[in-house]
């Protein structure tokens, strides 16, 4: 097979390869040896390790990404997300802190496949991640996961630099609508960009109620700056209820 691949001879590969796509008797996982292998095309690999993609073993994949040259990684990492399964989790997981911002990448759109609580806690961590996609991808993760949520992470997001990541935040936060939220806003109601105020308000008045804003402004006594800030914000018809509140 080896021999045959490495031929200088493009009709003797273009046979080999013909066979090897047709044939089910042989073990995939083999071809995964020849991934270093300069003599061979990757896009010859690829196509044999797509049409036996179901043989192929997860964590030989893996394994591979240390080997192979960054340039080469996205053939294994597009086949890794098609083959993981559950018990590929932790691995996958431990490659999340790769120093290869494509591999942590496709480890996260991976990983949003499981639904577990390993998998919620790994998708926190890359909250700060310093790649933009990352972060976008984390939170699209978190978003998807029909277990209980740490909200914390979340609103410290809604200060993030990059606009795109703060409405992200933001939307998720509108979808989960988590009581516990409210005390956190008032943290991000203290940061000097008056768009992150006015979009912490925006939110505020999604997620909390009478009974949440009150109950998060009163230990507050300490901050008066914070105070008169809201006062500000909450000055809209719209939010008159927790406007009352902040005199009260």
């Amino acid at each position: 097979m080896g021999d045959g691949l490495t031929s200088s001879n493009p009709r003797i590969v273009a046979g080999v390869v013909e066979v090897l796509t047709q044939a089910t008797t042989y073990d995939p996982n083999r071809l995964l040896d020849f991934c270093t292998d300069p003599r061979i095309a990757k896009s010859t690999l690829s196509k044999l390790l797509s049409a036996r993609k179901a043989m192929l073993q997860p964590e030989l994949l893996l394994r591979c990404l240390d080997t192979v040259r960054a340039e080469h990684r996205p053939l294994l990492l597009g086949l890794v997300r098609q083959v993981a399964t559950g018990a590929t989790v932790p691995a996958l997981i431990r490659r999340t802190t790769s120093t290869d911002e494509t591999v942590r990448l496709a480890m996260v759109r991976t990983l949003t496949r499981f639904r577990t609580e390993e998998v919620r806690d790994a998708f926190m961590g890359l909250l700060t991640d310093t790649h933009i996609p990352i972060r976008e991808a984390a939170l699209a993760g978190l978003a998807s996961l029909p277990i209980p949520q740490d909200v914390r992470s979340v609103c410290q997001l809604l200060e993030d630099p990059e606009q795109i990541i703060r409405r992200q935040a933001s939307a998720i936060l509108t979808q989960w609508k988590v009581p516990q939220t409210v005390s956190y806003l008032f943290d991000v109601l203290q940061d000097p960009s008056p768009e992150v105020q006015q979009d912490a308000v925006e939110l505020l008045s999604v997620v909390g109620d009478t009974s949440s804003i009150k109950a998060a402004v009163t230990p507050q006594t300490d901050t008066p700056v914070l105070r008169d800030t809201l006062m500000r914000l909450l000055d809209a018809p719209r939010y008159v209820y927790a406007s009352w509140l902040l005199r009260g």
